[in-house]
Formats: C-alpha cells, sequence, structure tokens
C-alpha cells in the first residue's frame, strides 16, 4: 500500500509540474497574441488620427473655397448693382437726346442729335458686352468653386468612412486582446493550481511535516 501510495505521489508531483509547466507556456503565449493585438489596435489608432488629420486639413480646405466663392458673389452683385446705374443712366440720357431731337428743327443740331444717340446706343452695346463677359467669368469661378467643394466634401465624407471601418476593426481587436488576456490569467492560475499540488504531492513524498493534504 505503502508502494501504491508513493507511485501515486510521484506520478501527482510529474503531473502536477508537467501540467503547470504547459499551463504556463499557454499562458505566456496567449499574453504575447494578446500583446501583438495591442500593438495591431495601436497600429489602428495612428491610422485613425492620420485621418483625421487629413479630414480636418480638407476641411480647412473647403471653408477657404466657400469663404471664396461668398467674395464671388458678392463681386457679382456689385457688378449687377453697377451697370443697373449704368443702365439708369443711359437711359435717361437716350430719352433726353430723344426729346431734345424732337424739339430743335432739323439741321446741325439734329444731326448732333442723332449722331449723339447713336453713340450712346454704341456705348450700351459696349457696356452689356463688357458687363456679360465679366459676368460669364465670375459665374464660371462661382461654378468651380462649388465643384471644388462638392469633390472636397466626398473625400471628407470618405475619410470618415476609413476612419470608422478602422475605428471597428479597432474594437474587435481590443476584445480580442481582452479574451486573450482572460485566457492568460486562467492559464496563470491553473498553472498556480499544478504547481501547489505538484508540490503538495512532493512534500507528502519526502514526509515532509508541510504536507498534510492527502490526495485520497
Amino acid at each position: 500500500m505503502a508502494a501504491i501510495s508513493t507511485i501515486v505521489l510521484a506520478t501527482a508531483t510529474v503531473v502536477g509540474l508537467s501540467q503547470a509547466s504547459k499551463a504556463k507556456k499557454a499562458a505566456a503565449q496567449a499574453q504575447a497574441e494578446a500583446e501583438a493585438v495591442l500593438e495591431e489596435s495601436a497600429g489602428k489608432t495612428e491610422e485613425i488620427s492620420a485621418l483625421q488629420q487629413q479630414s480636418t486639413a480638407l476641411a480647412q480646405e473647403q471653408l477657404a473655397l466657400q469663404k471664396q466663392q461668398i467674395e464671388e458673389q458678392k463681386r457679382a452683385q456689385q457688378l449687377q448693382v453697377r451697370q443697373q446705374r449704368i443702365q439708369a443712366i443711359r437711359q435717361a440720357q437716350i430719352q433726353r437726346a430723344r426729346v431734345a431731337s424732337a424739339a430743335q428743327a432739323q439741321g446741325a443740331a439734329g444731326a448732333s442729335s442723332v449722331a449723339g444717340g447713336a453713340a450712346s446706343i454704341g456705348s450700351n452695346l459696349a457696356a452689356g458686352l463688357g458687363f456679360s463677359t465679366q459676368m460669364s467669368g465670375i459665374s464660371q469661378n462661382i461654378t468651380g468653386l462649388q465643384q471644388s467643394s462638392v469633390d472636397l466634401e466626398s473625400q471628407i465624407k470618405g475619410l470618415y468612412g476609413q476612419a470608422g471601418v478602422l475605428s471597428a476593426e479597432q474594437d474587435v481587436l481590443m476584445a480580442r486582446a481582452g479574451m486573450l488576456s482572460q485566457r492568460a490569467s486562467n492559464q496563470y492560475s491553473l498553472a498556480s493550481g499544478y504547481t501547489g499540488m505538484a508540490m503538495n504531492a512532493g512534500f507528502q513524498l519526502a514526509g515532509s511535516p508541510f504536507g498534510q493534504t492527502r490526495l485520497f
């Protein structure tokens, strides 16, 4: 019976130490995997930060374009007001020329009036063409700025979308890291338990007074 007990205790010691070693290795592996996952998660954080910086830069650029667009719109409004004033003045001049032409007799004065009216019409035509050209240029500028703003908005949304995907991936990584850390903790606890069992069996095998707990 004593020999059987000795064999059992020796076996328990060996098995305990073996299982403790395996548990420690498993714990170390789980901990290493957890650290690798955390490192990967840190990389995601850097990527997200870079995307946020790009988004901020694009948003500032978009704001600058919107300010330019506002300035172009103000310029267009000022040009329209100026053109309206010029047209009002020239309409008054034409009206005065018509009144003078009707009141005066034919001759040099009448010829002068007709010439003045013709010159006024030509001046109005030139002013109208110049106004049209300027407004066309401003309109094209505004359209270009609007399109650039829309393009930047699309890029910003795309960057936010990428950041959202990375954030979701990071959440998954953090959850996995937590699971691995918990697994490592459990394996360390098992290792501790197996080590205690092996030590207890070893004490009993050696007849130590500290080995008070029996395995059977």
